[in-house]
This record gives structure tokens, sequence and C-alpha cells, in this order.
């Protein structure tokens, strides 16, 4: 039986080793955290193409989206219908990660790879793990290494990938009474490169957040002085990274997925559900013997759009984030990101200008040098 280390117990290895150890392999998945989905280090979003990944369940669902309201930075705003679900991520974590256990994997919790060693010969190739727990240290020797430990991954940095670009988000839990059905998403200038958020997870639970580059808590201080008194419950983050189109996602017998790949929306920085179609991808290719590199093409598709979206954005001052808010107020764009959700951009970018040709006087924006 085919031997196979997952390292990382997130959407993305949980999904590698429930599909691998249906499909009969030995699965070992290795978390470094004491607790599946601990600590929390995302705002918790999926738009309805999860339901095509995994069917609802509301025991890892905490709160239903029915809008979101974008603010430019002269404060004018537009609301745009959404079905959006807030998820628990340490219960969606724990639910996938107890269905591959259903199916056969293992998974060791506290436990973490300190060291790996690819063994590769001219018919096969093997990888050796060191792995640390309870302040002792052993070697497990499989015949496939996937990685997805995130952003940081010690595997991919046992493939040679060592340098990545990051956002820090910088997010806390605030105890305040709430609209609970619509968040709020703030651009401009305070929010270099990406944007701020504010998501309800309840009447009177909101995750308010954002993430920079550079700075982030120094943002994310002005940030929170929108939001009055509220009582923060519980300060959250992590690094998020940007997407990479041409890091390396295999070598031989090592694979990477999800975060450790860079499977992350550009756009907004979500990464369960291109995390988690890669995860599917990633199995198929292992399964059916096929390249890795090809099934994951509509995937990188998307991320690829999202990346361009991604970087004309950088590029947008106050005034065309004032610009564009008042455009999202329009009829025609509002049906148009009502039909389509956020995970699939190119279906979106070439049917918004037809909808809305004033969007195309952005492109003198898009087109421009990137401002210091």
């Amino acid at each position: 039986m085919t031997r196979v280390a997952i390292v990382g117990a997130g959407p993305a290895g949980a999904q590698c080793a429930y599909l691998l150890a249906k499909a009969g392999y030995d699965a070992d998945i290795f978390e470094e955290h004491k607790t599946i989905g601990c600590p929390v280090q995302c705002t918790g979003i999926v738009t309805p193409s999860f339901e095509k990944i995994l069917p609802v369940k509301s025991e890892f669902f905490m709160n239903k989206l029915s809008k979101v309201r974008a603010f430019a930075p002269n404060g004018s705003r537009a609301d745009i219908n959404v079905n959006d679900l807030v998820y628990d991520r340490a219960k969606l974590d724990q639910y996938l990660i107890n269905r591959a256990v259903d199916a056969g994997a293992t998974i060791h919790v506290a436990h973490r790879v300190t060291r790996i060693e690819h063994h590769h010969k001219e018919t096969d190739s093997t990888s050796t793990i060191a792995v640390r727990h309870h302040n002792e240290t052993t070697d497990h020797t499989y015949d496939l290494l996937i990685g997805a430990d995130g952003p940081t991954s010690t595997v991919a940095k046992s493939i040679g990938v060592l340098k990545q670009r990051f956002w820090f988000g910088v997010q806390a839990l605030v105890e305040m009474p709430v609209e609970r059905d619509v968040y709020n998403v703030y651009f401009g200038d305070n929010f270099p490169n990406f944007f701020g958020w504010a998501v309800p997870e309840s009447g009177n639970h909101i995750r308010i957040g954002l993430a920079a580059e550079q700075d982030s808590r120094h943002y994310f201080d002005l940030f929170m002085k929108k939001f009055g008194a509220g009582t923060i419950v519980e300060m959250q983050g992590g690094l998020i990274p940007l997407y990479n189109p041409n890091i390396k996602i295999q070598e031989k017998n090592t694979y990477l997925v999800g975060d450790a790949a860079t499977h992350v929306k550009a756009t907004t920085g979500g990464g369960i559900i291109p995390g988690m179609l890669a995860a599917q991808a990633l199995a198929a290719s292992i399964i059916e013997n096929k390249s890795y590199k090809c099934l994951l093409k509509p995937i990188d598709r998307e991320l690829r759009m999202g990346l361009f979206i991604r970087n004309a954005l950088n590029k947008f001052t106050d005034q065309d984030y004032n610009y564009i808010v008042s455009l999202l107020a329009e009829p025609k764009l509002q049906r148009l990101l009502a039909e389509h959700d956020r995970d699939n951009p190119s279906k979106i970018i070439f049917k918004a200008l037809f909808a809305e040709p004033r969007l195309a006087l952005l492109w003198r924006t898009i087109f421009r040098t990137k401002r210091l």
C-alpha cells in the first residue's frame, strides 16, 4: 500500500487525506497544533461555490449574509446582493478531519515536522520526515509527501521554494450590536494594496480586520477607531500568501497544495475554496496518475485573473475607488454581480465592461506605472 504523509490539517490537507484514504492509500496527517482549526487565522466567508465541494452543514456555519456594503474613501457606499456564509473555522476543520479519519486516514496532532530528506532513485522516490512530539523526535519514511502546511511551508522549503510575498492580516472579534446579514468592506489609501472588512458572525459579534504587506497593525489601529466602544473578545491574525503562478508545486514525489502553493484568491485573500479544489486536483493526479499541473489549469485560470485584478486595484487612488463604488450602485452591475460569485472572476470582468462601459475609464489607471 502506498504511504502518504500530509503535513497540515487545514481544509486542503484534510480534503487530500479524505480522497486518498477513500481510494485505498495509507494516509497520515501531521498537524503541529494541539487543536484542529486553532488558532483562527481567517475572516470566515465563503461564496455559494463552496456547496459544489461540500454540502453545507449547520454545525460549521455561523451566519448567512445577504449583502456586502462597499465603502469608498469619501464615505459613499454601494450595497451588492450576495448569498455568502460565515463559517466557524475550528468546527469546519474538525469536520473535514473527522471525515478523513472515517475514510481511513490517521491524524497526528501536536506533531511538528522539523526536517525533511528526499531520496530520489532512478525507479522511485521516498521522503523521510523528522516529527517532533512531546520533546521526542522520530523519523518516518513515505512514498508520497504533500505539503498543506500553510504560507511558511516546511515542505515547500524542502523542494527549494524559499521566498514568497504575503499580506499580514490582523483581525479582532468584537462584541457589539451589528446588522447581522450585512458585511462591510472598505477601500482606499488607509488599506494599502488590500481592504478592510467588518463581518458579522451573529447579531452581537463581528470580525473586524484588514491586511497589508507592511504596518498592518498600524492601519488596523486606525481602522478600529471607526467602530466606537465595542469590546474586543479576541485578537486573531496570520499570513495570507499572494498567489504566485510560477511557484514550484511538485518535485518528483513531493507536492504542494493550498496556502503552501499560494492557492489563494489575490482579490480577497480567500483560500478555502481554491485550496480544496486544488486538493481535489492533486488527489486525482495521484490516484489516476495524471499531471497535477494540467488538472490545476481551471483553478489557475481563475487565480491568474484574480491576480490581474489585484495588480490593477493596487494602482487605484482614492479618487478611483470613489468612482468605482459610485458605479457599483448601477442596476446593470448589481444584477451581474448577483449572478456570479467572486470565485469565478473570469466570468465577471468582461461582462462587467459590457454592462457598464464607464468602467473602461479605469484602464488609464490599470496601465499606468504603479504609484510609489
